[in-house]
């Protein structure tokens, strides 16, 4: 008994520790990835997989995807993770350092001739100042289709990832496109990998199939070093305890 309560408080420790770093690095940038939509279908093209990934969120707000900042470039960085286009897309929480970014990894200007996938930086006010980004995801002549996060409202909670069709040249500061690595993506291989690790046999991969991995193959159960309460599970309860047994916050 006094080994597993040991092992609660380190994992308590441990747990509070990630979430206050999290807090002091959010303005910096904010990942969401895992809130996303997945009905979409990656095919290792870089610039129309990040389109696939953008627009399978339509209509989502802030609130949805558990974004608590100025999430245009957090949207975009998600995009890319998801895409696996980090070294194109390094991740960034401000879309005025994002293009700076873009350039550093490789990318280009491509305002006078954009494409499907590049990277739209706008002012709302028709100004040269960056205030948003978005994804191209169709031009048609000199028209540019663009879709992005945080738009439609100034709540943040509220604003959604909305379509720009077309985007008013106006507003278009610059465009860029960034160093897209293309890779070949077996989908025979993702459902072997589906197949192996979806543990609780929902038809996806993701952190209840790690938890069962865990328990499982690695014999450690989470669930019993967190589950403070003792419910046999870990849940909004047992944060709650451990916010006031570690930072005393009641």
């Amino acid at each position: 008994m006094v080994f597993r309560r040991s092992m609660k408080g380190v994992a308590a420790f441990c747990l509070m520790t990630v979430m206050l770093l999290s807090s002091v690095s959010a303005n910096a940038a904010m990942s969401r990835y895992y809130n996303f939509d997945e009905e979409y279908e990656l095919t290792g093209n870089g610039a129309e997989d990040m389109v696939s990934i953008a627009l399978a969120q339509e209509g989502f707000t802030g609130s949805d995807l558990g974004y608590t900042e100025n999430w245009c470039a957090d949207f975009i960085s998600d995009c890319a993770v998801i895409a696996m286009q980090q070294d194109a897309v390094p991740f960034n929480g401000a879309a005025r350092y994002l293009k700076t970014a873009l350039l550093e990894a490789g990318g280009k200007i491509t305002t006078s001739a954009p494409e499907v996938g590049d990277i739209c930086f706008i002012n709302w006010s028709c100004g040269s100042s960056i205030k948003h980004a978005e994804i191209v995801y169709h031009v048609s002549g000199e028209e540019v289709y663009t879709i992005g996060g945080n738009s439609g409202n100034d709540n943040l909670s509220r604003a959604w990832v909305k379509k720009h069709a077309p985007l008013s040249e106006k507003y278009i500061v610059c465009i860029v496109r960034p160093n897209y690595k293309n890779s070949k993506i077996c989908n025979d291989e993702i459902a072997e990998d589906i197949a192996i690790f979806d543990m609780n046999g929902d038809g996806s991969i993701n952190s209840r199939d790690l938890m069962l991995v865990q328990k499982n193959i690695l014999g450690i159960d989470i669930t019993a070093w967190l589950d403070i309460n003792e419910d046999s599970r870990f849940d909004s309860r047992d944060l709650v305890l451990l916010q006031r047994r570690v930072l005393g916050i009641f």
